[in-house]
């Protein structure tokens, strides 16, 4: 069948279906370049395994080639095992990693109260933001809601796919690892599947921190960066710990992207610690 594909020559009349369907809007360099990557990787936009989406306009337009996780399951199948040979002849099943903060569309819930006022130009009520909720599944994701386990399952599935092949399957994701993120930062979805990429081959995700003034970097792992500076903030002079937040600024906000909840925990640990040494002074 993935011969089939590759051979397979399109009518006029086919190729002016797609680009008016499941590549609609494309440029004519776009769309050139839809059609080698379907060529390339096999896959058969008639059947919907593939699509292409464009996103934005102007300087920030972007375009990106998705596919269904049965177009995947089906580039797979052909390889006829989901195994592959390292360098020295042995053979290792092909797994992916996804974490739920990572994919799931989580939004921030907002708390709204009515102004009693109206804006004149719609006759809509003026509303205004009283507080937030914490994060939240974005409600117009529905699957999400319905069948979360599934929907990891299948960016951890074409993350695995893509890793084992990764000359058949580069450039192309799942739409289930665009849920994440609003239409307009789709390019920069695409390119944090790279960046993971990257990261497992490095041992996973890892942020840099200094906890002296003359020392050395360090590299810390995610999953252990909120307990390592928690130790530190613990046996830390607060003068000491003050000098940490604010050279280690940029770190604490990559950990508040990868995990919200513990960094805000570790931001209270953080201010409470400092304002110590200013109860002392007082």
């Amino acid at each position: 069948m993935g011969q089939e594909i590759l051979e397979r020559t399109y009518s006029n009349d086919q190729i002016a279906l797609i680009r008016n369907t499941v590549a609609a809007g494309t440029t004519s360099d776009e769309f050139n370049m839809f059609t080698e990557v379907c060529r390339r990787v096999g896959l058969d936009p008639f059947r919907k395994q593939i699509y292409c989406v464009v996103f934005g306009s102007g300087s920030n337009r972007k375009c990106s080639f998705i596919t269904s996780i049965e177009g995947y399951r089906g580039l797979a199948e052909r390889q006829g095992n989901a195994y592959k040979q390292d360098n020295r002849g042995d053979w290792h099943r092909v797994v992916g990693m996804a974490y739920w903060h990572e994919f799931a569309p989580i939004i921030e819930d907002v708390i709204w109260e009515d102004t009693g006022e109206v804006w004149e130009d719609s006759g809509k009520k003026k509303m205004k933001k009283t507080g937030t909720r914490g994060h939240v599944l974005d409600p117009k994701k529905e699957k999400w809601h319905k069948m979360p386990k599934h929907m990891l399952a299948k960016c951890a599935e074409s993350q695995a796919l893509r890793k084992g092949w990764p000359e058949d399957l580069a450039g192309v994701h799942v739409a289930e690892e665009f849920d994440h993120v609003e239409s307009s930062n789709a390019w920069e979805a695409a390119e944090a599947a790279e960046r993971q990429k990257r990261q497992a081959r490095l041992g996973g995700p890892a942020t840099l921190f200094q906890f002296e003034q003359m020392g050395d970097l360090v590299s810390v792992p995610i999953g252990e960066a909120v307990d390592r500076v928690l130790e530190y903030v613990g046996t830390a002079e607060p003068a000491e710990v003050d000098w940490f937040r604010n050279h280690n600024a940029e770190a604490l906000r990559q950990l508040w992207v990868h995990n919200k909840t513990d960094s805000l925990e570790l931001k209270k640990a953080i201010e409470e610690r400092i304002q110590q040494a200013e109860i002392v002074d007082a």
